[in-house]
């Protein structure tokens, strides 16, 4: 029999033992807000990352992506959230991380060079600039995307875990006597 977290413990949490990574909207909000604000530092070191590779001085150009561009990664994060909930509602039967850290880095990727092609009208490839941003702002997407599920995970889980624990009273530890004694009037 599948009991939920919340009918053991009282705690609202929509995990069961079918459905272990069943996350609420709001649990899903939390992780897209932390893969949008993820992305900034990400682009900045893909850009370093990628310029290594490709001997060019990148720094400027992460930089610049990640001030200027939070708006487009707003609108970013915004339209391809609703596919990614989709991917989360379809995992959540899956209990390894694994699965779900290959899964949500696969649709970052997958994501961010969507949102580049139309930006670019289709012409991703047609010089090295664009190359290189385009790969920079691919494998920012896709750690971006990776680190709001693992956190959004961690978070979930760890206040279930915690939803079990039975709460501990300072004062019964010290005195077990008296924290069960009740006093009567003769």
């Amino acid at each position: 029999m599948s009991a939920t977290v919340a009918e053991r413990h009282g705690a609202a949490s929509p995990r069961t033992d079918r459905l272990p990574r069943a996350f609420t909207f709001g649990e899903f909000a939390r992780g897209a807000l932390i893969a949008w604000l993820g992305f900034a530092p990400f682009v900045v070191l893909a850009y370093l990352l990628v310029g290594l590779f490709l001997d060019r001085e990148a720094s400027f150009y992460g930089i610049a992506i990640a001030l200027f561009g939070f708006p487009i990664t707003a609108i970013a994060t915004v339209a391809g959230s609703p596919l990614a909930y989709l991917l989360g509602m379809r995992l959540r039967r899956r209990r390894r991380d694994l699965t779900h850290v290959v899964a949500f880095a696969l649709y970052g990727g997958l994501w961010g060079f969507a949102v580049l092609f139309v930006m670019y009208w289709g012409d991703v490839f047609s010089d090295q600039e664009t190359r290189f941003t385009v790969i920079s702002c691919t494998i920012a997407t896709s750690a971006a995307v990776v680190t709001g599920w693992w956190a959004t995970s961690r978070l979930a889980l760890r206040k279930d875990r915690s939803a079990m624990d039975p709460p501990i009273h300072i004062g019964s530890l010290f005195e077990p006597e008296t924290a069960t004694e009740t006093k009567t009037e003769a």
